[in-house]
């Protein structure tokens, strides 16, 4: 399961889903709950085995709505970053000699992995390029696909063209809304 989960994940990151890699921190704390140590969190291959299946199920089920539910299927897009953005970022790397290319979330991914493997850079100057590029990204959004065109349903930084969230229900509610209308599809 691992192997074909690898060559998932590959074959998205090649085909332009960017990807954010955010170490979470963890706190450990006295009798008193003060924080007294920090550690950062390590994602193993079974965090990421997940994650590919847990994407390739939303995906599948955005899929399987748009299909069966199209009146009222419930997805989530994520739009390309607005052109403000993108100009302020442009003047940001533009003073340190630096570029981007901004055309698609491929090409964003391709410039972007050349300029952190430029060793010229610090370290932080390429920690604040990549916060900066999540500043970058709009916020997803829920939506009924009857109230919005085909084009605007793409989901940018994964670069899929139909998704939604179906794998969390324990946590979000519109996974459970999800499980429902898919339910209601499968006349259950």
């Amino acid at each position: 399961m691992n192997s074909i989960a690898q060559k998932i994940r590959q074959r998205r990151l090649d085909t332009g889903s960017l990807t954010f890699d955010k170490s979470k921190l963890s706190f450990k704390l006295d009798d008193s709950n003060y924080p007294i140590a920090t550690s950062q969190e390590t994602r193993k291959e079974a965090n990421f085995m997940v994650e590919e299946y847990m994407l390739l199920a939303n995906k599948f089920v955005g899929k399987f709505l748009v299909e069966k539910c199209s009146d009222y299927a419930l997805l989530r897009n994520h739009p390309k970053p607005s052109q403000k953005k993108i100009a302020d970022l442009e003047k940001f790397l533009a003073k340190l000699g630096l570029k981007m290319n901004f055309e698609s979330s491929l090409t964003l991914k391709e410039s972007s992995s050349l300029l952190f493997q430029d060793d010229s850079l610090s370290k932080e100057l390429k920690d604040l390029i990549k916060v900066k590029m999540v500043r970058l990204q709009e916020a997803a959004k829920y939506f009924i696909i009857e109230e919005t065109e085909p084009e605007d349903w793409w989901h940018y930084a994964l670069n899929f063209d139909i998704y939604t969230h179906f794998t969390s229900p324990i946590r979000r509610y519109p996974d459970v809304l999800v499980h429902r209308l898919a339910k209601k599809c499968l006349k259950y």
